[in-house]
């Protein structure tokens, strides 16, 4: 069963690259504007036509970031009174953390996030 998805993955991708391939010759050849043009107007064409998605990403990472930075204090303080027991400092950090409405699961999303973009 996973050959098969390998298969259609592989057939996907195919297909997502020659229709790349296929605007950038478009571009190149039928509108004139030459290889590297092309490829400079076809990455804003993607930057562009992805653009809502990754702003959505980014302003829920923003909110998160200052929602951290206001809880960093406290966050501290929980470190340096559980320092020896990390069962009990991470039992407390995630209270503090639905308390104030944040989530692991968010912050593993926007680490992975920022791993991907840096």
């Amino acid at each position: 069963m996973a050959r098969i998805f390998r298969v259609k993955d592989m057939e996907l991708w195919h297909a997502w690259t020659g229709l790349l391939q296929q605007m950038l010759q478009t571009l190149a050849t039928d509108w004139g504007l030459g290889a590297g043009l092309a490829v400079v107007v076809l990455t804003l064409a993607m930057r562009t036509a992805l653009l809502p998605l990754t702003w959505s990403l980014a302003l829920r990472a923003a909110a998160r970031q200052q929602k951290l930075a206001m809880l960093a204090p406290q966050l501290q303080a929980l470190k340096e009174k559980y320092a020896t027991d990390r069962r009990a400092q991470m039992r407390k950090t995630l209270e503090l953390y639905q308390q104030h409405g944040l989530s692991m699961a968010m912050a593993k999303a926007c680490s992975a996030q920022s791993c991907r973009c840096r």
